[in-house]
């Protein structure tokens, strides 16, 4: 009898071991039932070549056919800028816009009702580089010196900070306003005594006059975000198709982590960064889907700076929970979402 019983208990664990393996290995198949069986849909994408190299995730997507996958046609709409990418949304002229984190806080504190549906970069890469022959030893020497830096945008934010640390303010310099593109040019020809730039353009400015530069990082471990962004209206009636969206771009990023010299390989060679920042050198990329805590408090930082500059008739920060739209993220990579909700 008890040799019967023990033959009934081990014939019961094999049975459900062999059904737990079985569920397990159902787990581990694709779904068939997830895959997109619907007509392609299109999507307009604004991009600024410039900062395009921070979207490497999106031409990975589109060389690796996961967008093709998803049943979504990409069209990337070339911007001047990522803040002319980010207004294009409100024109209605893109789907989606690329841009960093900065542009993205100067429409939402002016009333936008727009979403970021992800980041997909971050990095430290904002540096101020000054010539000794002016002077310039230590952070204090920067004041009275003129300094080019592009008014208006994220360089601008991280030297009113880096000036404050030091105890000054953009008033204790002169800054000469210069576009993006021709940033080090005053550098180099000895019309500014410094600038502030990302750190592609550093190279080259240590390449030509390295033996009289000085640099310092700007961003005291404050990384700056790469940023999707879409209207609000879009998220709420094309849920699925944002979904879709993360999900292809899910797949590029974990192909990235598992070849990432291809993946550079591939990113170089593709057409719309070609006047990106990174040039023909471009990095290894800390690439990856988030919506992270440091994001948040990033929004916060330069919302209450514009606040405190009088340029948004705001008088308190925006609950910036209200412009992340978390479900897409949620349903492809929960993991990558720190934010507290």
């Amino acid at each position: 009898m008890k040799k019967l019983s023990l033959s009934v208990i081990s014939l019961t664990i094999v049975f459900f071991l062999c059904l737990f393996i079985g569920l397990s290995l159902n787990g581990c198949s694709p779904d068939k039932s997830e895959e997109y069986t619907g007509p392609v849909e299109s999507l307009k994408i604004g991009l600024a070549p410039y900062t395009a190299d921070f979207f490497g995730l999106l031409f990975l997507a589109e060389i690796q056919g996961f967008f093709k996958e998803q049943g979504l046609g990409i069209t990337f709409v070339s911007m001047p800028s990522g803040a002319d990418a980010i207004k294009a949304l409100r024109k209605g002229s893109v789907d989606m816009g690329t841009s960093t984190e900065f542009p993205f806080v100067t429409e939402v504190i002016q009333g936008r009702n727009l979403k970021v549906i992800t980041t997909v970069y971050r990095g430290d890469v904002v540096y101020i580089a000054s010539r000794r022959d002016r002077g310039i030893r230590k952070p204090s020497d920067l004041k009275g010196k003129k300094i080019a830096v592009t008014l208006g945008t994220q360089l601008e934010f991280f030297l009113a900070r880096y000036l404050l640390y030091h105890g000054m303010t953009l008033e204790d310099i002169h800054i000469i306003d210069t576009r993006l593109q021709s940033l080090i040019d005053p550098l180099l020809s000895g019309e500014a005594d410094g600038v502030v730039c990302a750190e592609p353009d550093l190279k080259i400015v240590r390449s030509e006059i390295g033996d009289i530069i000085n640099s310092w990082p700007l961003q005291n471990e404050q990384p700056t975000y790469a940023v999707i962004v879409c209207r609000g209206e879009f998220v709420k009636y094309h849920p699925n198709l944002t979904k879709r969206f993360l999900q292809a771009l899910r797949k590029a990023e974990l192909y990235y982590q598992d070849n990432p010299q291809k993946s550079r390989a591939q990113i170089l060679d593709y057409p719309a960064r070609k006047d990106s920042v990174f040039k023909d050198d471009l990095p290894f990329m800390s690439y990856g889907l988030y919506l992270e805590k440091p994001f948040l408090v990033m929004l916060e930082d330069e919302a209450r700076w514009f606040i405190a500059r009088g340029q948004s008739d705001a008088m308190d920060v925006p609950n910036f929970l209200d412009f992340i739209y978390f479900d897409g993220l949620d349903s492809v990579k929960p993991d990558g979402i720190s934010i507290i909700r």
